[in-house]
């Protein structure tokens, strides 16, 4: 059960990671894009 709930944890965590990156790298991402865009 304990290893279940590990899994779980660390399965969340996972796609806690992923929404961040997405929150923190897709600005940053459109700010390069438009940075390149602009030279």
């Amino acid at each position: 059960l304990k290893a279940l709930v590990d899994e779980q944890n660390r399965n969340r965590t996972k796609v806690m990671c992923r929404r961040c990156q997405g929150v923190v790298f897709g600005p940053k991402r459109a700010v390069l894009l438009e940075g390149t865009a602009q030279l």
